[in-house]
């Protein structure tokens, strides 16, 4: 039998690999001293661009066929999460597709955020299918500092 069209999706790849290359990312940023982390789940997640530009933090985060109602964005501490719900299309029926590679189902990514990032000056908007996310940068206390003691 002759397939002339089949789907090559991302969950035929083995998923243990993934996740290994996504803690090895990490480790490689955290010895630059990354602000900006993955932290990947099992469940789909949006695909991102993280970057700085004129002293903002910047996170573009695709989110195709969305509506701004689909979106949600929240903050934690160190963490950002952006889950993306969406709704099937009913125009087509299960049996009419011969690939199927849009999902409009759930999506979540949380990054986690470096101590540079001024979290409560988060900025958000949306504009042809993606959410971008603006942060200010801020000024990181030094532990490192030689505190000399008054001795009485």
């Amino acid at each position: 039998m002759t397939r002339t069209l089949f789907p090559f999706t991302r969950a035929s790849l083995s998923t243990p690999l993934l996740d290994e290359f996504d803690k090895f990312f990490n480790q490689f940023a955290d010895s630059f001293g990354a602000t900006i982390k993955t932290q990947h789940g099992k469940s789909q997640s949006p695909r991102i661009n993280a970057y700085k530009k004129d002293g903002k933090y910047c996170i573009d985060a695709a989110v195709p066929m969305a509506s701004r109602d689909d979106l949600d964005v929240e903050t934690e501490e160190n963490l950002l999460k952006i889950t993306v719900r969406a709704h099937q299309d009913k125009e087509v029926s299960e049996n009419d597709y011969i690939i199927r590679e849009i999902s409009r189902g759930q999506m979540t990514r949380i990054l986690s955020l470096g101590e540079d990032i001024d979290v409560d000056s988060a900025k958000s908007s949306f504009k042809d299918g993606v959410l971008h996310i603006e942060f200010n940068s801020r000024q990181i206390e030094e532990d490192n500092k030689v505190k000399k003691l008054v001795i009485e």
